[in-house]
This record gives C-alpha cells, sequence and structure tokens, in this order.
C-alpha cells in the first residue's frame, strides 16, 4: 500500500487544487467586475422574452452562486 506521502499521488492533489484555486480567482474577479459595473451603471437592463431586469445583479448573483 502507497504511503500518504508517494510523490505520484500528491501530484495530481496539487494540481487539482492549484485549478480549484484559479476556478476561485476567476469567479471573484467576475464578481467583483460585475459588482462594479452594476454600482456604476445602475441603468444597464438586460431583456429576454419581452421582460427587461437589471443586468448586473443578476450576472454578478450567478457567478457567486455557480
Amino acid at each position: 500500500m502507497p504511503s500518504r506521502n508517494d510523490a505520484s499521488s500528491s501530484a495530481p492533489v496539487r494540481l487539482l487544487k492549484g485549478a480549484a484555486l484559479v476556478f476561485a480567482a476567476i469567479g471573484g474577479g467576475m464578481a467583483a467586475w460585475g459588482l462594479d459595473k452594476w454600482i456604476r451603471y445602475p441603468e444597464a437592463r438586460g431583456s429576454q422574452f419581452g421582460f427587461e431586469a437589471p443586468l448586473w445583479p443578476a450576472f454578478t448573483l450567478f457567478v457567486l452562486f455557480a
């Protein structure tokens, strides 16, 4: 049975942790960008099927919860 400190098993773990960190950084950056646009341009609206709604709050909340 390989030990827990085996180099072959820790490389994939480090890779996954690094990928999770990159994903979190990208998502956090997108959420910060969305929040900035929400504050600067509250009049920006998105429309779908004839209904209009503020665009930035929905985008920011989607990124935060995704």
